[in-house]
């Protein structure tokens, strides 16, 4: 969040503007880099785009180039599954029932399944495989504690927010429950009021 400390980390790292251009560079196997990456985002979605934007303009600040690139949907489909990207912009949704991690975070799932960035290791996996398997929920607290501690420390993804969600339902229903489950209600439930 610090622009000054996050140039002060650029520079021990040997990211430097030798050419003043504006943009950080390094010398790498003897051929000079500039600091240069591309964010994608799906098209439509507005939220994603000011994302991507925000992050443009702070990346500049520090001497990083970023590109946007705007996908539609099947295109940046394609390329998360198949890790074809230097960042992207996406969102994950959970439910208030216990997490299973396996789908994003396991190595077995980078392939197939939704770890796109190549999160893990053998000691994750394991973490992972302890936490589906452990009844006692004291230990399984202990687990996801350590499993979000590596979370934290490798920072596989930047969580950026998570949004309110508001429900609305028309008075013409009767039996609408809201639910703690997406989308916020049980359409079973609903039933017209009968007229009178």
């Amino acid at each position: 969040f610090d622009v000054d400390k996050a140039k002060q980390l650029l520079k021990e790292c040997g990211w430097t503007d030798t050419d003043n251009d504006g943009i950080l560079d390094k010398t790498i196997d003897g051929k000079k880099v500039p600091f240069e990456t591309t964010i994608i985002y799906n098209s439509g979605n507005d939220t994603r785009k000011a994302i991507c934007l925000m992050f443009q303009e702070v990346a500049r600040q520090v001497g990083i180039k970023v590109n946007v690139q705007t996908l539609e949907w099947s295109i940046f489909l394609d390329k998360t599954k198949n890790h074809d990207f230097d960042m992207y912009v996406g969102a994950w949704i959970s439910t208030p029932i216990p997490t299973d991690h396996k789908q994003i975070y396991h190595t077995e799932s980078y392939n197939g399944g939704s770890n796109y960035v190549g999160f893990g290791n053998d000691y994750t996996d394991s973490l992972i495989n302890q936490i589906r398997v452990t009844l006692d929920v004291e230990k399984r607290k202990q687990l996801q504690w350590k499993f979000q501690e590596i979370l934290h420390d490798q920072v596989p993804y930047i969580f950026l927010y998570y949004p309110k969600e508001r429900l609305a339902i028309h008075k013409r229903f009767d039996n609408a429950e809201p639910s703690v489950m997406r989308p916020g209600y049980r359409e079973a439930a609903f039933k017209l009021k009968q007229l009178q």
